[in-house]
């Protein structure tokens, strides 16, 4: 079962993405609907869309999840794990793409960092945390049909940039004494990661003609400079 979990997972964040865009999409309808009916299905939606929102609160990743996540992006040694990595970028994806119509892939997450961590080394971590900033993009961790290049417009393109950089300035940066302060790091990091758009941005290259590597070496010292400061 624990082998399912991710792409379950991934399954019921669609559902949830579905059902809200189903709302929004009836909207314009309502008037038209009887109010007896209306109630009824409003009542349907209310109810889904909050079991849907107390699953995902439930399987949210732990303190300690989190701190695993950042000492294997830091380490690149042989017990890093995938699945808690693609865990804990899920979640903080979907906290920074919020409304988006955008779908995340916990299952894309993990197999990519999976990928980066079979030829990277701590001595290169900064580096390392770099190509997987790129190859989460690169290979759709988010997007209408995540893992599959899709029609996404520019802006929604810019979102996921700014989203996988603050993930990984998020992972980056020293952890927080305090026991409830992740998700406070974690929306700083995504504001750093606003504002320095146009660095990473620069440093990550044209994606059509991409070399990942010499964009990975530029791109590291303006994460890890950033990271440094949260």
């Amino acid at each position: 079962m624990q082998d399912l979990a991710l792409p379950l997972r991934d399954i019921m964040r669609g559902a949830m993405a579905l059902e809200a865009d189903t709302r929004s999409r009836l909207e314009p309808a309502k008037r038209h609907i009887p109010a007896g009916l209306r109630r009824l299905l409003s009542s349907v939606a209310d109810a889904g869309e909050g079991i849907h929102a107390a699953n995902l609160a439930e399987n949210a990743p732990s303190r300690a999840d989190v701190a695993r996540a950042a000492r294997d992006i830091a380490a690149w040694d042989s017990d890093c794990d995938p699945a808690n990595f693609g865990h804990v970028a899920a979640h903080a994806l979907t906290r920074a793409l919020g409304d988006a119509r955008l779908l995340v892939s916990e299952t894309v997450a993990a197999l990519v960092f999976s990928q980066v961590a079979a030829r990277a080394s701590a001595g290169d971590a900064d580096v390392a945390a770099a190509e997987l900033l790129l190859a989460l993009e690169s290979h759709h961790v988010a997007g209408l049909a995540p893992g599959v290049e899709g029609a996404v417009r520019d802006e929604e393109r810019m979102q996921v940039h700014v989203a996988v950089t603050g993930l990984i300035l998020w992972l980056m940066a020293e952890r927080p004494v305090a026991p409830d302060t992740e998700e406070r790091l974690l929306d700083l990091s995504l504001a750093v990661a606003r504002a320095i758009e146009p660095d990473t941005s620069a440093a990550s290259g044209d994606s059509a003609r991409r070399n990942a590597v010499a964009d990975a070496a530029a791109l590291a010292p303006v994460l890890r400079r950033h990271a440094g400061v949260i």
